[in-house]
């Protein structure tokens, strides 16, 4: 509730940068693109993005070969844990 309460106060981009701080290694700069992706630079290594849309489409607690809540780690569609 106050995280909620400090975006309505402060809007998104105070949260996104405490919350990409937690996110990745302090040599690694970080950022969030306009739609909302993910931008890592990485030192000589250039600009990494992860797609937003990508990364909600499918839920992270959903069992991909079971199609049901998964109640321990994410498993492999062949089996193998991740």
């Amino acid at each position: 509730m106050a995280t909620i309460a400090r975006w309505q106060e402060s809007g998104l981009a105070p949260l996104a940068e405490e919350y990409l701080a937690k996110l990745v290694p302090v040599h690694t700069r970080r950022g969030l693109a306009r739609n909302g992706d993910l931008l890592i630079y990485e030192d000589d290594e250039g600009v990494d993005s992860r797609n937003l849309v990508s990364a909600l489409r499918v839920p992270s607690w959903l069992d991909p070969v079971t199609g049901v809540p998964s109640l321990g780690p994410p498993v492999r569609a062949n089996g193998a844990d991740e």
